[in-house]
């Protein structure tokens, strides 16, 4: 299920489905640890004998961003609610709001949370605190912290208890008779469940405040706990330049998706993908990693939206993962700077090889050119250069053939070895930027080489890489003996040589442009482009290319603009917006027949694009 409603600050993210139930719980890094890992924070109501969790049947639901409606006709009530976490500390506010639509009674409101602190539910405790008049979980270096109180009490009942092991389901089911055993704690594979009791007159309200805070140890939580109330106001995001121009709907959307963005970037620099735990479902693994094509896409897109600071983060962040022995980065990296899980081999036909994908390291020198082109005094660029410029510069001039093509490494989708169009075009820009910077902080040679190197790549791309049978260009060159053999499948990530400034210099590109748009068009009422031709990843149907993308429409959508067909940018970032949850939120890709989200949502690449496409837009006049 989708993550309509996310809330973070770098250092803290709560993110919770649409029935308003909390399923991602991430501290101290964006991206780790999860402590909800499968399980999930849920809400019930008890009334007169009858009982409902919130994320059970009988609710209608009116999600929108961080906050909600739901109402429950058997129950007679309606809640809202707005969500928020602090600035500064890792502290989740939700404050609801009940309004009883039948006579005066009282109602018992039950929050029921279920954790796996560090990802596992070994050794974990949960426990009744008295001197916070909280259910407090714990394990080691982590404690959480969980309340609830109305203006008329706190917690009234409680109790704790075994899940999910030997026989035992969960505590959480206590709470469906309206009472608590009262158990004040457990120890292990553990789950609790307390309640706030309280009377509604008819047709009145009644506020209901819940918070979470999290600290690395008792006192840090018992701090945070006392010292931030409920009082707090979050300074709004600043709003885009320009946006206006949009219209009020199409700004809010953009705006949203900036606000998205930097809830998935944490305060140490990591830009993590996705931070979904549903695709556990799909696989035991996760999108919660920082790959550096990601981020550095992402970072480069928060340059143009002024965000200096974050992307200025993602570069520190990535300057110590480069050394002379590992001059280019790995696949991808948890939040604390940590190798990521991969599926790269070592060994490919019996041969060793350096498992990398090129375009990672290009980009994010490309990415560092941006920043450094909009903040060219920042005292932190001659270090950025010798560590994420000089080392992988010096790699990536000897990792060529003798065509000045780069040798192979894993492409865009990480599903094959070769060379890659878009490897190329990642390469060709980076060393484009490495030249510039060199200017200032480089050497004269080093100015030559790399542009050199550049101008020699593209070459051979225009020689080599161009299909006249199909009008495309080939995704893909697969050395041989005699030359290359080349993969004509059509794939939307040529189309980085368009963003990256180097279609102009490509005489074959307008004609490979048409033929994209004319084969990856997904024609189904819910429209798009796809990644590439028979894409399998969540495939749906055969009658389309594949499923569409948000992150391949919206480049179609700045191809389009930059040959001036304005209106059809706009169109596309008013198709994502049509597609996007009420609240915002947009996957990585759809359902080509129904528009459903498919994979992780909120995908952080997406919301970029839709950003980057929409700061486009609003530089027309330039």
């Amino acid at each position: 299920m989708p993550r309509p409603l996310v809330s973070g600050n770098g250092g803290f993210l709560v993110m919770s489905d649409q029935t308003a139930t909390i399923r991602d719980l991430f501290y101290p890094w964006v991206g780790l640890y999860n402590h909800l890992a499968g399980g999930r924070i849920r809400f019930g109501i008890w009334s007169d004998g009858q009982f409902a969790w919130l994320d059970g049947p009988g609710w209608t639901q009116e999600i929108r961003a961080e906050r909600g409606d739901l109402a429950h006709a058997g129950l007679g009530i309606r809640l809202t609610f707005e969500d928020d976490v602090h600035a500064e500390e890792p502290v989740f506010r939700r404050r609801w709001k009940l309004t009883n639509d039948g006579d005066e009674r009282e109602f018992r409101f039950f929050v029921a949370p279920d954790l796996r602190i560090a990802e596992s539910d070994i050794g974990d405790t949960a426990m009744v605190y008295p001197e916070l008049q909280a259910m407090v979980h714990f394990k080691r270096d982590m404690w959480f912290a969980f309340h609830a109180a109305t203006p008329q009490g706190g917690m009234a009942r409680w109790s704790t208890g075994y899940k999910q092991f030997k026989e035992f389901v969960g505590t959480w089911l206590d709470a469906e008779d309206g009472e608590l055993s009262g158990k004040p704690i457990e120890q292990g594979s553990v789950d609790s469940v307390f309640a706030v009791h309280f009377r509604v007159g008819s047709g009145q309200q009644e506020s209901i405040d819940f918070r979470i805070v999290a600290g690395m140890n008792r006192e840090d939580m018992v701090a945070r706990f006392n010292g931030v109330g409920l009082d707090w106001v979050r300074e709004p995001l600043p709003a885009l330049e320009g946006t206006d121009d949009l219209g009020v709907d199409l700004a809010d959307f953009v705006q949203e998706s900036l606000r998205l963005v930097l809830t998935q970037c944490d305060e140490l620099g990591a830009i993590l993908a996705a931070n979904d735990g549903d695709i556990l479902l799909e696989n035991r693994a996760t999108y919660s990693y920082c790959w550096p094509r990601d981020g550095a896409y992402v970072a480069a897109t928060l340059v143009r939206a002024g965000q200096f600071e974050v992307a200025k983060r993602y570069f520190e962040f990535c300057a110590p993962l480069l050394t002379p022995e590992q001059p280019v980065f790995h696949q991808k990296y948890g939040p604390d700077g940590t190798v990521g899980a991969t599926w790269h081999p070592y060994i490919v036909d019996g041969e060793p090889v350096l498992p990398f994908q090129q375009d990672e390291t290009s980009l994010t020198i490309w990415a560092l050119g941006v920043y450094a082109a909009a903040q060219p005094d920042d005292p932190l660029l001659p270090e950025f250069f010798l560590h994420l410029v000089e080392r992988p510069m010096e790699f990536m001039l000897d990792y060529v053939d003798c065509d000045g093509l780069p040798q192979p490494s894993w492409d865009l989708w990480e599903e094959r070895r070769g060379v890659h169009a878009h490897t190329v075009a990642a390469t060709v820009a980076g060393f484009r930027a490495a030249a510039t910077m060199a200017e200032r902080w480089g050497s004269e040679e080093q100015v030559s080489a790399w542009r050199a190197a550049a101008d020699r790549m593209l070459t051979a791309w225009n020689e080599h890489g161009w299909n006249a049978e199909r009008s495309c260009y080939f995704r893909m060159l697969t050395p041989t003996a005699d030359g290359y053999a080349g993969d004509a499948t059509l794939d939307s990530a040529i189309l980085a040589f368009d963003d990256l400034g180097l279609a102009a210099e490509m005489p074959n590109f307008e004609k490979a442009f048409l033929t994209l748009q004319d084969g990856l068009r997904v024609r189904t009422p819910v429209d798009g482009y796809a990644r590439y031709e028979k894409d399998y990843y969540f495939r749906q149907t055969e009658d389309a290319p594949g499923n569409p993308w948000i992150i391949c429409t919206m480049w179609v959508a700045r191809a389009e603009a930059r040959r001036g067909n304005w209106a059809a940018a706009e169109d596309w970032l008013r198709w994502a917006q049509k597609w996007a949850h009420p609240s915002g939120v947009l996957s990585e890709q759809l359902h080509p027949l129904t528009g459903q989200p498919l994979s992780v949502s909120p995908l952080t690449w997406s919301h970029a694009e839709v950003l980057e496409t929409a700061l486009l837009v609003l530089r027309r006049d330039e």
